[in-house]
């Protein structure tokens, strides 16, 4: 059964420089946990797509006999990067990085996932019972790359809003009496 994931976070990042950053195969490791190598494939005809084989470090419960994955990048400039398999012993796995500007600055990102191992129950368990952790994982990763990579690109209404480059997230404001 298909299962999906997705979360959202704010980026004080304008969207061409997040868009490249994603586009960035090489940067996958770096990223995403379970990934040790990724791997740029030559290009296939005239298409802009990008194929890249990446090589899985699995948990032993769903270790596969062949660790690497065969994907299709497809960008849809500065606003949306796709990712399907080509070639995996996965049943299923897409990704989707939707990408839009803030009124208030920077990107707001929405990343989606779905995804089947096809391993058996017990693969699946396991794989469902990690996936939350292995994308805030992936994420919060993402988040400290993108901050490294990207911070003389900070745009100036998003670091004004009193933001972490490196949570996403948005402090919450105290209430009642202050020291």
């Amino acid at each position: 059964m298909i299962r999906n994931k997705s979360l959202q976070r704010h980026l004080p990042y304008p969207v061409q420089s997040v868009y490249d950053l994603i586009m960035d195969v090489s940067s996958y490791p770096v990223i995403f946990p379970m990934v040790t190598k990724a791997e740029l494939l030559p290009p296939r005809g005239n298409s802009p797509d990008k194929h890249v084989k990446l090589t899985f470090n699995l948990p032993p419960l769903i270790r596969l006999a062949n660790p690497t994955h065969i994907a299709r990048i497809t960008g849809r400039p500065h606003h949306r990067i796709e990712a399907a398999k080509v070639q995996s012993p996965l049943k299923h796995l897409e990704m989707a990085w939707d990408l839009k500007p803030s009124a208030t600055g920077g990107t707001n990102m929405t990343f989606r996932m779905d995804y089947d191992s096809g391993l058996g129950f017990l693969a699946d368990a396991f794989l469902n019972a990690n996936m939350d952790s292995l994308l805030a994982q992936a994420m919060t990763r993402f988040e400290s790359h993108a901050a490294k990579m990207l911070k003389s690109t900070v745009t100036p209404a998003a670091a004004n809003q009193n933001q972490s480059p490196a949570s996403g997230q948005v402090p919450q404001k105290k209430t009642g009496p202050q020291p």
